[in-house]
C-alpha cells in the first residue's frame, strides 16, 4: 500500500522497480488504491476486492470495472464508517459523471481527483461514467521523426494499424479530413479486445523515384459480400497502455 503526504504518494515499505510481469501482477494491489488524510484514493480502475487500513479502521471495498474498453466503474462499500473516497479522473477524460446510490454528486475535481466524503453504509454504491471516444494526437514539429504522423487514442489505450488486418504498405495509408472512427468489441481478438475502424486512403505504388505530387494518391476500395465496391476500412488494434 502507498501512503500519501502533501498530495503525493510515497511507499510505506521500501521496494524496488519490478522488472518482470509476474512481480508486477503480484503487486498490482499496491497501485489500485492509495491512502492518506482519512481518504482512500482509487488510482486504477481494476475489478477487485480490497481491505484497506485507514487510520484506526479497516475499509472494505469491492470494484467492478469495464476499463479499458468502456468507462464504467462501480464501487461498493462493505461496512459502515466515515471517510473519503477519491476517484481519479483520467487526463484524457473530456467529461465524467459520478453518482452515489444513483444520485449525482457535485464535488469539484482537485488535483485530478473527485473526493466524496460522507458516512458510508454497507452496500452503498459509487458509479463513475467516463465516455470514451477516439482522438487523434500529433507530436510537436520539433520531433522530426513524427512529422506527418498521428497517434490514435481511445480511453487509456493507444491503437496501431497492423498489416495482418490492413495489408502491406502501412506507411502509405493516409487518414482523411473529417473521418470518423467506429468502435467495436471483438471477443475473438486476444480473447476480447476493442477495434477501431475508419475510412482511409492508401497511396498507390509508383514505378519511378520522382513524380508529380498527388499522382499516386488515390482511394482504395474493397468488395463486400454483395459484390458492390465500398470504401476500404482500415482496422486499428490496441498497441499499448498509456
Amino acid at each position: 500500500m502507498w501512503r500519501r503526504s502533501n498530495g503525493f504518494p510515497s511507499r510505506i515499505a521500501s521496494g524496488r522497480l519490478r522488472e518482470n510481469l509476474a512481480r508486477l501482477i503480484s503487486s498490482l494491489n499496491e497501485y489500485i488504491y492509495t491512502v492518506g488524510d482519512d481518504t482512500v484514493y482509487v488510482d486504477l480502475y481494476v475489478g477487485s476486492e480490497a481491505e484497506i487500513s485507514l487510520g484506526d479502521k479497516t475499509v472494505e471495498l469491492s470494484m467492478r470495472s469495464q476499463f479499458p474498453w468502456e468507462g464504467n466503474v462501480e464501487l461498493a462499500t462493505k461496512a459502515d464508517g466515515r471517510y473519503g473516497i477519491a476517484l481519479r479522473i483520467p487526463s484524457w477524460a473530456k467529461t465524467y459523471k459520478i453518482a452515489v446510490n444513483g444520485s449525482a454528486i457535485k464535488e469539484e475535481k482537485q488535483n485530478g481527483y473527485v473526493t466524496v466524503r460522507r458516512n458510508w453504509h454497507k452496500d452503498d454504491k459509487i458509479t463513475l461514467e467516463v465516455p470514451m471516444e477516439a482522438t487523434l494526437y500529433q507530436a510537436a514539429p520539433e520531433v522530426r521523426e513524427d512529422i506527418g504522423r498521428l497517434a490514435v487514442q481511445r480511453g487509456p489505450l493507444v491503437y496501431c494499424a497492423e498489416s495482418i488486418d490492413n495489408g502491406e504498405g502501412l506507411e502509405r495509408i493516409r487518414l482523411m479530413d473529417g473521418m470518423e472512427f467506429i468502435y467495436e468489441y471483438s471477443d475473438k481478438l486476444f480473447k476480447g479486445a476493442g477495434i477501431l475502424r475508419t475510412d482511409a486512403v492508401r497511396e498507390a505504388k509508383g514505378n519511378q523515384l520522382y513524380s508529380l505530387y498527388g499522382k499516386f494518391y488515390r482511394k482504395t476500395s474493397i468488395v463486400d459480400a454483395g459484390g458492390e465496391g465500398v470504401k476500404s476500412l482500415f482496422k486499428y488494434q490496441v498497441c499499448y497502455l498509456v
